[in-house]
C-alpha cells in the first residue's frame, strides 16, 4: 500500500470539509500512537516520532490507498500529559470535540498501554468513541511486547470485565487487540480493519 502526509488542522475550522472516509488514533501523549501508524502503514517516517510527549498538537492526516481506493488516517493530539498545561489541555479537548463530530469516521482505534489500567478519563474517552454513530470502535493495547502472553490475556479480560460491569458490554460489543509495533504483533489485524474503509474518490492531495 502506498501512503503519505496530508495535511494538518490546529483549529477546528481547519478540518477539511471532504467525504471521504476516515480512521482516527486516539491515546495518551505516550501510547504510541504515531509508532503504531508507520506500522501500520509500513512506512517507517510517515508519522513523527517522538520521546518527549505531548509533541503532537494539531490533527495530522494521512492517506492510505491501494490502486484506486483510498482512506484517510487521523493522529489525534494526545492528552493526559502533565507537563503540557491546562491551556494545551483545553485546546486539545476542543480539538478533538470537534473532529470527532464528524460523520465520515468509519473506524477509531483507541490506544492505552497494554501495562496500565484505564483510568476515567480513558474510560469517558472509550464510552464517547463506542457510542459514535456509523463507527467501530477498537481498543488497542500497545507494547505487548513488554509483558508476557499470560499477563496479557489477563489485561484483555480485565478491561471487558470493566466495561461489561460499567455499560453492560458484551464481549462482542468491542474489539480488544493487544499489539507490539516493534514485533509486529497484532498488526495485520488493525490492517484487517482499516481495509474495509478503503474507497474509491477523488485525490486527497488535491482535495486539501
Amino acid at each position: 500500500m502506498e501512503s503519505g502526509y496530508i495535511t494538518s488542522a490546529a483549529k477546528a475550522e481547519q478540518l477539511p470539509a471532504w467525504i471521504y472516509s476516515e480512521v482516527c488514533f486516539v491515546g495518551r501523549s505516550n501510547s504510541g500512537k504515531s509508532t503504531l501508524l508507520n506500522a501500520l502503514t509500513d512506512h517507517r517516517g510517515l508519522a513523527r516520532t517522538s520521546s518527549t510527549p505531548g509533541r503532537t498538537q494539531m490533527v495530522n492526516l494521512f492517506f492510505l490507498r491501494q490502486g484506486d481506493k483510498q482512506v484517510v488516517l487521523a493522529d489525534l493530539p494526545g492528552y493526559g500529559y502533565s507537563a503540557s498545561g491546562a491551556q494545551s489541555r483545553q485546546h486539545w479537548q476542543a480539538l478533538v470535540d470537534a473532529y470527532l463530530e464528524r460523520p465520515q469516521i468509519k473506524q477509531s482505534f483507541f490506544l492505552m498501554d497494554i501495562r496500565r489500567a484505564a483510568d476515567d478519563t480513558d474510560l469517558e474517552i472509550i464510552n464517547q468513541l463506542y457510542r459514535q454513530p456509523g463507527s467501530q470502535l477498537t481498543v488497542v493495547l500497545t507494547k505487548a511486547d513488554k509483558i508476557n502472553q499470560k499477563d496479557a490475556a489477563q489485561a484483555v479480560k480485565n478491561l471487558k470485565a470493566q466495561f461489561q460491569a460499567l455499560w453492560g458490554f458484551t464481549p462482542d460489543d468491542l474489539h480488544l487487540v493487544p499489539v507490539s509495533a516493534a514485533k509486529k504483533q497484532g498488526i495485520q489485524k488493525l490492517k484487517d480493519l482499516v481495509k474495509p474503509h478503503l474507497a474509491r474518490g477523488g485525490d486527497l492531495l488535491q482535495a486539501r
